[in-house]
């Protein structure tokens, strides 16, 4: 593996001496017991024999969507992930369930899955779904997850050594606040209040190719190299084998990935990264835009960027809305306008066709003038549910949304008469 890291940030000296002697001892805060949320643990060795096809399970807690030939892929978090046949978008057809601790995320090409489990990549032969086989798992390469248990309570202390946490209790716990040079970082997975197959036949080799993610991936493919955003890493595998090849940390919180054509449009908590791939193995940095702490997922059509900030996370920030940018030049990218949302999350882009979840504010349709004022007229809105990602797949004129109340359709070929095709509940 190439390790390189990158500073795009200025860093104090003085702060970092500071930082470096601190560092050299663990030290004390506090030591205190409450009544808070205990972790429940299960073992590196159990997490890591737990993939299988399952029977076909309810949708429960959706979170990705990714769109493969005509399957529709649904994580359910921390879970696994679901299968429908989406041959015909008005009537979808659950044909199988994975079951892959941990997950939150997948891409696919060919045969082949591959999915973050807890802190490990895997790599599945899916060519059947009614019985997956495990290709390749390279450990320990993503930051420690740990499901979010409500806020209700505070959590007790996180042990990594125990095992994944994959789940909570609330009973009486302690918890000692250490400062520790040699701590390991973990981060909650989400902050927010976060069978016989039946159906089409399996991807073929003669189809390899890979799917379509929405604008709040955390994995994205481009050609044979995987690449991932994971808390302030940005990491590249090479397909061959999964194994891991580059590295580089920022000085960025980096939440979101959207790859178009050479370059990758990184979401961040305080910014959108532009890199380009010339070197495949070697993500360039080329620009910067900076904004307030928000939540940031990004979408990108010709020479315009989309980004979106929310509140109510553990982003932090105090703003709710769309930044249109203008990326002609990418080593300069400007703003041309911000419209006020009311809590957006995910959004995708056809066109000049926008499409915003706007959290409870549910999904909204925008026309996009791109000249110099970049004028936004809102088509239609559906504000019945509390909608937090899509996916457009362009050539079919075809919507397809997650959100708290599950899947849903829509056929926008007609932006006249926009129509509910399918839910799945």
């Amino acid at each position: 593996m190439n390790r390189k890291v990158k500073i795009h940030k200025i860093a104090i000296a003085s702060l970092m001496i500071t930082l470096l002697l601190s560092s050299c001892q663990d030290k004390v805060v506090s030591d205190f017991t409450f009544i808070g949320y205990s972790p429940i643990y299960q073992s590196y060795d159990d997490m890591r024999g737990g993939i299988k096809s399952d029977d076909v399970q309810e949708l429960k807690n959706p979170g990705k969507i990714y769109f493969y030939q005509n399957y529709l892929l649904v994580n359910e978090k921390m879970k696994g992930i679901h299968f429908f046949d989406n041959s015909n978008p008005a009537a979808p057809v659950q044909v199988a369930y994975i079951n892959i601790p941990g997950n939150l995320d997948m891409v696919v090409k060919g045969n082949t899955l591959y999915a973050d489990s807890y802190v490990d990549l895997v790599s599945i032969d899916i060519s059947d779904l009614t019985s997956v086989r495990l290709l390749e798992r390279t450990k320990d390469v993503f930051s420690y997850k740990v499901p979010y248990p409500g806020t209700e309570y505070d959590i007790g202390e996180v042990d990594p050594s125990k095992g994944v946490v994959v789940g909570f209790e609330v009973k009486e716990v302690s918890k000692r606040e250490v400062q520790e040079s040699n701590s390991t970082r973990w981060f909650f997975t989400s902050a927010e209040a976060d069978v016989q197959f039946s159906g089409p036949s399996s991807p073929s080799s003669a189809q390899a190719s890979s799917g379509i993610g929405g604008s709040t991936a955390s994995l994205t493919m481009v050609g044979d190299y995987l690449y991932s955003v994971d808390h302030e890493m940005i990491k590249v595998f090479s397909l061959d084998g999964i194994q891991e090849v580059y590295d580089e940390e920022t000085d960025y919180v980096l939440e979101t990935i959207f790859p178009v054509d050479d370059k990758l449009f990184i979401g961040t908590t305080t910014g959108m990264l532009i890199y380009n791939l010339n070197d495949p193995e070697s993500p360039n940095f080329v620009s910067v835009f900076v904004h307030a702490v928000s939540c940031d997922p990004v979408v990108v059509e010709g020479d315009y960027a989309y980004v979106t900030l929310r509140t109510g996370t553990r982003c932090g920030g105090w703003l709710n809305q769309l930044d249109i940018l203008d990326i002609s030049n990418l080593e300069e990218p400007t703003l041309l306008k911000t419209q006020s949302m009311t809590n957006p999350h995910g959004l995708g882009i056809d066109d000049t066709t926008l499409f915003i979840c706007d959290g409870t504010a549910g999904l909204k349709i925008y026309d996009v003038d791109h000249g110099q004022n970049s004028e936004t007229t809102l088509i239609y809105e559906y504000p019945d549910i509390v909608a937090t990602d899509v996916i457009p797949l362009k050539q079919q004129e075809l919507l397809i949304l997650v959100s708290e109340e599950g899947i849903f359709q829509y056929d926008y070929s007609d932006l006249n008469n926009i129509s509910l095709l399918s839910s799945i509940e």
